[in-house]
């Protein structure tokens, strides 16, 4: 009897400490999870940060004058679509 009382503890004691060992697993596994989180948070607003750089219109505009060699059009050379669809003789 005292045999099954001893082995009755000891499987409750075993299985305490699987189940502890268990929650700081779970723990730790969190704890990761947490800090990737807040890695890929930071990385985002440096992203979204950056976007806003990229997306200045003034830098487009200097990209856009400087290395492609871009000019407003002349005035002559601008042609309204519903002028040219407007002409006689047009269909």
């Amino acid at each position: 009897m005292i045999s099954f009382v001893v082995l009755g503890l000891s499987l409750g004691a075993l299985g305490h400490v699987a189940v502890h060992a268990k929650r700081l697993q779970v723990a730790l596994a969190l704890g990761d999870a947490e800090r990737i989180h807040r890695e890929l948070a930071e990385q985002r607003r440096h992203l979204e940060i950056e976007i806003g750089m990229l997306k200045d219109p003034g830098r487009v505009i200097a990209i856009a004058r400087d290395q492609l060699l871009m000019r407003p059009a002349a005035p002559g050379n601008i042609r309204r679509i519903g002028d040219a669809l407007a002409m006689p003789g047009r269909h």
